[in-house]
């Protein structure tokens, strides 16, 4: 709620302290969380100096911060920290249980029309890199070999034409035999990244396909993801563990449900967006998830891996390598920055902070000084190629 935050004050003598894996960490003696509703603001209370530190993932705040006095005179460093954790499946979620979108060859045809790699390049000027399937980043489990397919627009109307799609309407759009054209609504939520919309229209309508943009509120946009209710729909999952987790994405039994009358529908409030319904995968699934032995769990994982990609209902986005904060002198790190599986600075704790500093550099910020040039560190002891 507005004007009021939650402060967490550390324990005294705390038993963990001197353990092995607790020393050093968790220093601050308070930690206060406020409500800063637009991110905005929260840009600007650090450059004032009311924030320590904050994350600066937006290229706008990242790049933004270098025309900004509290950087540009020396106060506020910029890191780049790069990690080695499981990697956000951000992509298209194609609908396969919509008209059209059922056809594998259209769903292929799509992966080449999807131009990602221009959105990175261009959006986020080239400082993200490209996700290559929906199971990334999880050590072993991870299959190496499977690669995204590369936006093609021969690749993606030669797909396109084995699915039907060969004549060509005027407005430029594919259409088959019976005149349908290959147009499908895409949805984003109304954050930046809705500003990409145009860069994947104008690419994919090089390919023959009209991608219908449609920008939805992110509560209500999750109401229509969940209904089933949508075509393709920019999405994301969290992921917290490098165990595989494919049965509540890509199983069946979340993908559709039998009525009274045996009719099958679709499945309702499952993470089976892509309402795939594929008894192979199905059954791999269930077996990986009584497998036991570690060679065996790798096998059925690579081949699960294997036959999304071949199911090609999922387009991906990219990943971010790592995580980029903006932070004020007085807070100040150990060697090596972070731990290989940190997310954020919070997440293991290993920051503490000088307040005598705070004091000095506020002061001395405030008065216009200057303390040195602007300062950017890049940590890529576990970047992964």
């Amino acid at each position: 709620m507005r004007n009021q935050s939650v402060t967490l004050q550390r324990v005294t003598r705390w038993w963990g302290d001197g353990r092995r894996f607790f020393r050093h960490r968790f220093n601050p003696d308070t930690i206060q969380y406020l409500v800063i509703r637009e991110p905005d603001n929260a840009y600007e209370s650090l450059m004032a100096g009311e924030l320590d530190m904050m994350l600066m993932g937006q290229p706008r705040y990242w790049y933004g911060a270098n025309d900004r006095p509290a950087y540009a005179r020396g106060f506020l460093t910029k890191t780049q920290f790069y990690n080695d954790i499981p990697r956000p499946p951000y992509g298209l979620y194609i609908n396969t249980q919509k008209p059209g979108l059922d056809n594998r060859d259209v769903r292929v045809g799509l992966q080449h029309a999807t131009d990602f790699q221009r959105v990175i390049d261009g959006f986020y000027r080239g400082d993200y890199e490209r996700l290559n399937q929906f199971s990334e980043g999880l050590g072993v489990y991870t299959d190496p070999s499977i690669r995204a397919r590369r936006y093609s627009p021969e690749l993606a109307r030669a797909a396109f034409a084995r699915a039907g799609y060969g004549r060509v309407g005027d407005d430029g759009i594919l259409m088959d035999a019976q005149g349908r054209r290959l147009s499908f609504r895409l949805t984003f939520d109304t954050s930046d990244r809705r500003k990409m919309l145009a860069t994947l229209i104008e690419s994919a309508r090089r390919c023959g396909v009209e991608y219908l943009p449609e920008t939805l509120e992110h509560t209500t946009m999750y109401r229509k993801v969940m209904e089933k209710n949508h075509e393709i729909c920019f999405w994301a999952w969290s992921v917290s563990s490098r165990l595989p987790a494919f049965w509540e994405s890509h199983h069946s039994d979340n993908a559709l449900e039998k009525l009274p009358d045996g009719r099958r529908v679709p499945k309702r409030q499952t993470n089976n967006i892509t309402g795939i319904d594929n008894p192979e995968l199905s059954g791999l699934i269930d077996a990986f998830r009584v497998a036991t032995k570690d060679d065996e769990m790798i096998r059925l994982s690579f081949r699960i891996q294997r036959i999304m990609h071949e199911e090609a209902d999922f387009i991906p986005g990219w990943r971010l390598p790592g995580y980029r904060v903006g932070h004020w002198g007085w807070v100040k790190f150990p060697a090596g920055f972070d731990v290989r599986s940190a997310d954020e600075p919070l997440t293991y704790g290993l920051f503490w902070l000088d307040p005598a500093q705070r004091e000095r550099d506020l002061r001395a910020f405030r008065a216009g000084e200057t303390k040195g040039p602007p300062r950017s560190v890049i940590e890529d002891a576990f970047r992964v190629n």
